[in-house]
């Protein structure tokens, strides 16, 4: 099971909040390397609509919402999905501003 955030791509990701990061076990030494992977999408309301009509599991935190999944094979369907329904989307790091001091 897997977990990705889904944000408007019109949101500035250096400004924004995300609680689940602060929460997150981040590694002792990662050294550039550790990546925290969510989905930009252009139509952010239609795509939260459009996924509740299909019943994914959705927790909602503005300015994103939480997408749950079972495995790569749903997240590739929901992928399929959002393009079909029209909704452009683009996968990014939103861990890039971490840094080890």
């Amino acid at each position: 099971m897997g977990k990705l955030q889904i944000l408007p791509k019109d949101v500035d990701l250096v400004a924004v909040d995300f609680p689940h990061l602060s929460r997150a076990c981040l590694p002792i030494c990662y050294m550039s390397d550790y990546s925290v992977l969510a989905l930009l999408v252009d139509k952010f309301q239609e795509t939260v609509r459009l996924l509740e009509v299909h019943r994914y599991f959705l927790s909602k935190s503005s300015p994103a919402v939480e997408v749950v999944f079972e495995n790569a094979e749903h997240m590739r369907k929901m992928f399929r999905l959002l393009n079909t329904g029209g909704i452009d989307i683009t996968l990014t790091d939103i861990a890039d501003q971490i840094y080890q001091g």
